[in-house]
């Protein structure tokens, strides 16, 4: 089995312990960067998901927070949801070791491993979105719906 489709297993064994039904999505380009999976999938921008770790500085819990291709995460909104005062992005190493995936292959429903986990509203508008699917040549298409199979999700609007 190749590190890819070992990733792509254990992506699908998450979802499957969490009660999300998804698919994945392989494709022959990188899509790390949001731009590049808008491209490489064909999709609007609105339906691919950031999936990003932050920390609190204050405090050194995680949150995990879900928006849309087409927005920014807006930390102090994610602040306000949290109680967090000092959120910013978690460096790569801790995303690896935290999820077993490195950035630009971070499936959506990792967040299930964060302490907090907060889902942007505006995701719950598109009838399926797409999220990385273990490497950055894999997209993870989900209904959004299913990401309220994830115990302790908050959704609120998080994303300028």
């Amino acid at each position: 089995m190749t590190d890819r489709e070992q990733l792509e297993k254990s992506a699908m064994s998450l979802a499957k312990k969490l009660g999300v039904h998804c698919e994945l999505i392989p494709h022959s380009e990188s899509a790390a960067k949001t731009n590049d999976a808008i491209k490489t999938l064909d999709e609007q921008a609105e339906r691919v998901l950031k999936c990003l770790i932050c920390i609190d500085k204050n405090t050194g819990k995680n949150v995990g927070a879900i928006v849309s291709g087409n927005t920014k995460l807006d930390f102090k909104a994610l602040q306000n949801v949290t109680a967090y005062k000092k959120i910013q992005m978690a460096k790569p190493e801790y995303i690896y070791k935290l999820t077993g995936f490195e950035i630009g292959g971070v499936p959506p429903i990792v967040i299930a491993k964060c302490e907090q986990a907060v889902i942007c509203e505006t995701v719950f508008k598109q009838p399926y979105v797409i999220g990385a699917g273990g490497h950055d040549h894999c997209g993870m298409k989900i209904d959004p719906k299913e990401f309220k199979n994830i115990p302790n999700i908050q959704i609120a609007l998080i994303s300028k």
